[in-house]
């Protein structure tokens, strides 16, 4: 398994209009509809694209990535659900986590590969997560209505058609913040079609030290004969439309009601037909209620004869030309730094990555040699830093996880950072600097 190096800015995306907010219930609590329909040999996966946070609405989230020719993932869940500032931009996030992960196709099972995935996930938001938790002490851990929702889908390697539901919220142990994988809800009026396809619960593992997850919600479903529905965010009525579809005008409903009845295999164009139209139905549920969770534009991905036949857009590309400079240009790429090393006391010249413009918040995982870097409000985890220099000027948030190893490197406070307050203290003191800074002034842990 491969894991990625992250460098990029995230952002908090701006409403698009005010809404009321609806009542919480039990289970999560999300802004998204991702309908997986499947029959036969085909699949078809369609989802909406609104970003739901505490701001507001804004239909620019990409909730479906192809992993590859055979395999697409789709999102739903704290993706875009609000919570900790520094935690609203997993609109952009998480669907870059998903097209850098990488497995060996002719050797990985599908079981196999949605449990590298859901580690591989839970890797990668986990060393976020700890970096971020210094800022947001309770709140937004052991709420399970803080959820994420992958829905992974593809071909085995017989040539099956399968479908795992990856489902896992982050929770607060004694060594840090970690995910805690659980099974899907269903929602109310389930139809039959959702225990359609055969059922397998991936046997749990025993937990290792460096597994960020416990592993016990994967559940792959095995497609046969009948048509499969899976819908994860917000189902109801989507299962509604599918458990009762002669309750309802549409033709596109009764020709899946008669084909029910007659045993007929839909085709790829009509299970397509079908997941656009539930929805559809769900975004109109959701004006009539003026909650306006689920909007903007469809994503559609098709399978069919083994393989990938409509995919959808990179995610991306996408996300750089729809958000613009709220994402700040960023990409995802290793970030590998070697700068010419100078004895620095005083403010950087130019910091590797720094807040600038709209960009509210950015996430780094980096490797520095002779480099200056700010830390104030950054997201710094998982890195190394050798013979490099570090500023904290007490004008944001310390989000320096423990994950960062420190060799041969200065900290230089600057005059608003107080020495005395218990994060900084944590700074000085549980990194191994070669020597801290305050106005010229070396202090020593506890000072």
């Amino acid at each position: 398994m491969k894991i990625i190096v992250l460098g990029f800015a995230l952002c908090c995306l701006p409403p698009a209009h005010a809404v009321a907010q609806a009542n919480r219930s039990p289970g999560p609590q999300h802004g998204t509809v991702n309908v997986i329909l499947a029959q036969g040999d085909s699949l078809v996966v369609v989802t909406d694209s609104m970003l739901t946070n505490r701001f507001g609405h804004s239909p620019t989230g990409f909730k479906l990535v192809k992993i590859d020719d055979h395999t697409i993932c789709a999102i739903a869940g704290f993706y875009n659900e609000g919570g900790p500032d520094s935690l609203e931009a997993f609109g952009a996030f998480i669907p870059r986590i998903l097209e850098n992960f990488s497995y060996d196709r002719s050797q990985e099972s599908f079981s196999n590969m949605a449990r590298s995935l859901e580690v591989y996930v839970g890797f990668s938001l986990t060393t976020h997560f700890n970096a971020v938790a210094p800022a947001h002490p309770a709140g937004w851990t052991n709420d399970p209505a803080f959820a994420l929702e992958l829905t992974l889908a593809g071909y085995d390697l017989d040539g099956s058609l399968q479908v795992a539901d990856i489902t896992f919220r982050p929770i607060r142990t004694k060594s840090g913040i970690k995910l805690e994988s659980f099974d899907r809800p269903l929602g109310s009026s389930t139809p039959a079609c959702a225990y359609a396809a055969g059922l397998q619960k991936i046997a749990q593992v025993e937990p290792i030290d460096d597994n960020p997850i416990t592993p016990t919600g994967l559940v792959v479903h095995k497609i046969n004969g009948s048509l499969f529905c899976d819908v994860a965010g917000l189902p109801n009525v989507a299962y509604e439309m599918l458990a009762n579809p002669h309750a309802h005008t549409s033709d596109v409903l009764i020709s899946y009601a008669d084909a029910q009845k007659t045993g007929k295999t839909l085709s790829a164009a009509e299970l397509r037909s079908l997941a656009i139209f539930l929805v559809e139905q769900t975004e109109n549920s959701e004006k009539k209620k003026r909650t306006f969770k689920v909007g903007g534009p469809n994503l559609v991905a098709v399978l069919s004869g083994g393989k990938v036949v409509e995919a959808p857009p990179d995610a991306i590309e996408e996300q750089a030309r729809a958000v613009g400079a709220l994402l700040g240009g960023s990409k995802l790429s290793a970030s590998t730094f070697n700068c010419p090393y100078r004895t620095v006391k005083s403010a950087p010249s130019k910091p590797v990555y720094e807040l600038t413009g709209d960009a509210k918040l950015v996430d780094v995982q980096m490797t520095s040699k002779g480099c200056v870097q700010t830390i104030d409000g950054i997201v710094i985890h998982d890195s190394s830093f050798r013979d490099s220099t570090l500023f904290y000027y007490g004008i944001g948030p310390i989000l320096f996880g423990n994950s960062n190893e420190v060799v041969d490197s200065n900290l230089v406070l600057g005059p608003n950072a107080k020495a005395e307050d218990p994060s900084v203290q944590k700074l000085i003191c549980g990194f191994k600097w070669k020597a801290v800074y305050q106005e010229s002034r070396e202090l020593h842990c506890a000072e």
